[in-house]
């Protein structure tokens, strides 16, 4: 996925240089012929899917073991926020994806910050809570600022 995602990254990057458009692809479609085109569509699509499927599970995962909740609720809690934002009315494509990775990798900070510090106190080892305390209140103030931002 990753592979897929800097592809993606180079091609649109190569053919339009400073004047890559916020979406992308918009700019990238006015210089090259439609198959280019499809192909990085294509391309596009996967990085987009593939980064979206693996932090959801592995998002999924951590709320599951984290607070005790049964799969499929876990699995509700985690893709309702994409669903949430569009029955909101925000159909920006960029800001969905922007308010959804801004929650999905903050949490999942927040969430491994959290069961390190725990993890550290059950061990009897030296852990600092001012750190943790200091890293979690900076993913939730780059979550909030992401969200805001990206309704803008």
């Amino acid at each position: 996925a990753a592979f897929l995602y800097l592809v993606f990254v180079f091609l649109v990057l190569g053919v339009t240089g400073m004047a890559t458009t916020p979406n992308a692809l918009e700019g990238y479609t006015q210089h090259v012929s439609t198959i280019i085109r499809s192909v990085a569509a294509c391309f596009g699509f996967i990085a987009v899917f593939t980064s979206y499927i693996s932090l959801g599970l592995t998002l999924r995962q951590s709320v599951q073991f984290e607070f005790h909740l049964r799969k499929t609720l876990a699995i509700g809690i985690t893709t309702l926020v994409t669903l949430a934002l569009f029955l909101l009315g925000i159909q920006n494509f960029l800001s969905v994806i922007g308010i959804t990775g801004a929650v999905l990798l903050g949490t999942e900070g927040m969430l491994v910050l959290g069961a390190a510090a725990v993890c550290a106190r059950a061990r009897g080892a030296k852990h600092s809570r001012s750190v943790t305390v200091v890293l979690i209140v900076l993913l939730a103030l780059g979550l909030v600022y992401e969200v805001l931002h990206s309704i803008d």
